[in-house]
């Protein structure tokens, strides 16, 4: 019986898995970066907020501070109560500069932001002796001396400071602001991107796990059930068009190769036992190493022949003599 040589071949079942985990951890990689642009986005958006609120707040700061000198100037030149309660409103009970500023610190400001606050505030602070000086004139009468006061030029020239410190003030919150708006749009975009190239990959890998699948087991299994089709209707001539190896279809290739080069060797070694049988040669046995359920027709042929033939034998058997 021949032997047929078996090369090393990757097995089915290996490959699917191969693809299969591919496929798995394409996806989970897809799924990733999806939800990592999502999470970017929401980023983004809070960012956009936090931008808008910085800007309401830093507004709120810059219109308390205006609010003080609009009130006192109003008194010293009106020396209407009404102002000088709005003023002790503003700066006792609203205090809107400070509750400002404490929302800026909670949603996050820089150390540069930080100390322009916090020069606003002492320029601010200055003012708050001449403020006092002017109101305590208009409370005694001295209105001229008040307004002189409220407009002198180390009352405006100070408020021109804090004027430049609170535009600059707004140009940084925004400008960082936006810096953070625009990276985080950019990652966002270059993360959109590797997302729709691993969804390519993905739909790439699909489509080639398909062709894998096809050209590996699917047609292969076509195949085999053709060519076992035909060895069932007892086909034997007709080699097999795949090649042995040891995946489990290659196994199987070998398995169906193996027997039906058995089956033409026991239909051989039968038909020259009967073609010698046939020529009146009985003494005939079975040399041939027959296996599975087959040693059962190992047993001696001389008991299965027929009574004619074992006479016929026992005849032919004996010497002849003379009469």
């Amino acid at each position: 019986m021949g032997r047929w040589h078996v090369k090393r071949s990757m097995k089915q079942s290996t490959l699917m898995s191969i693809l299969n985990f591919v496929t798995i951890g394409l996806a989970l990689l897809l799924v990733a970066f999806f939800l990592l642009v999502m999470l970017l986005n929401t980023r983004v958006l809070s960012e956009c907020q936090n931008q808008l609120n910085l800007t309401q707040y830093a507004q709120q700061f810059i219109d308390a501070s205006e609010r003080l000198t609009e009130k006192v100037r109003a008194y010293a030149a009106s020396g209407d109560s009404i102002y000088y309660d709005e003023y002790n409103q503003e700066v006792d009970v609203d205090q809107n500069r400070e509750k400002s500023v404490a929302a800026m610190e909670e949603i996050g400001i820089t150390d540069a932001e930080a100390q322009m606050i916090q020069n606003m505030s002492d320029l601010s602070n200055q003012l708050v002796p001449l403020e006092l000086e002017a109101m305590e004139m208009v409370r005694s009468g001295n209105t001229e001396g008040a307004i002189n006061y409220v407009y002198s030029k180390e009352y405006c020239d100070t408020l021109d400071q804090i004027h430049d410190l609170q535009s600059q003030f707004l140009e940084e919150i925004q400008a960082r602001t936006q810096a953070e708006i625009n990276n985080l749009e950019t990652v966002t975009l270059l993360l959109e991107g590797l997302a729709i190239v691993f969804a390519a990959i993905v739909v790439a890998s699909q489509v080639f796990g398909l062709i894998i699948t096809r050209k590996k087991i699917i047609r292969p299994i076509q195949t085999i059930s053709s060519e076992m089709l035909e060895l069932s209707k007892g086909n034997l001539t007709q080699n097999s068009s795949l090649e042995a190896d040891t995946s489990e279809l290659g196994m199987l290739v070998h398995a169906m190769q193996t027997t039906r080069e058995t089956l033409q060797q026991y239909i051989s070694d039968i038909r020259e036992k009967l073609t010698e049988m046939a020529r009146g040669n009985m003494d005939q046995r079975v040399e041939l190493e027959y296996i599975g359920d087959f040693p059962r027709s190992r047993s001696p042929w001389r008991p299965f022949w027929p009574p004619s033939a074992r006479r016929c034998t026992t005849l032919t058997s004996q010497p002849r003599t003379s009469t």
